[in-house]
């Protein structure tokens, strides 16, 4: 039985991504976005398995971009940044979130990030539980986790 719940993740998302890049989201039951959004998926193996999600519009991962790199909101070179950002807001809350969930005697590998530019925000397929979280302005930020059969 996994100790990640959707309140936890919800949680521990919202307070790794405003420590990690200044983005403050509140829990949202329903948040619509279609157009430009980026997806990373960071798989993780050991006592417990499986992947985390996260997905956001591009634009709000370029002003996160900005922030954990401390350039100006319109520096050129952000864009290209957008998926890195994700990539390392998912390494720093699957850290935290396996260590909160299961204790720090759990030593998870951790994959490498996949990313990849989608049109809609949402959960993936398959998850078993995924926070729904949304920006001042409105833009939803998804984290979702999806466990190996053996630890559903």
């Amino acid at each position: 039985m996994s100790g990640i719940t959707g309140s936890l993740l919800s949680e521990t998302t919202a307070s790794v991504l405003a420590d990690c890049a200044f983005l403050l989201l509140d829990p949202a039951a329903e948040a619509a976005f279609e157009g430009d959004a980026v997806r990373t998926t960071l798989a993780f193996s050991g006592a417990h398995s499986g992947e985390l999600s996260l997905c956001a519009p591009r634009q709000m991962l370029i002003g996160a971009a900005a922030d954990m790199l401390g350039l100006p909101p319109d520096d050129e070179s952000l864009p290209a940044q957008a998926e890195a950002a994700l990539n390392e807001l998912a390494n720093v809350l699957l850290g935290v979130l396996l260590e909160r969930a299961f204790g720090a005697a759990e030593c998870p590998l951790i994959g490498l990030p996949k990313s990849a530019s989608v049109a809609v925000v949402t959960a993936p397929p398959g998850a078993d539980c995924a926070a729904l979280l949304q920006d001042m302005e409105g833009r939803p930020f998804v984290a979702a986790v999806a466990f190996s059969r053996r630890d559903a």
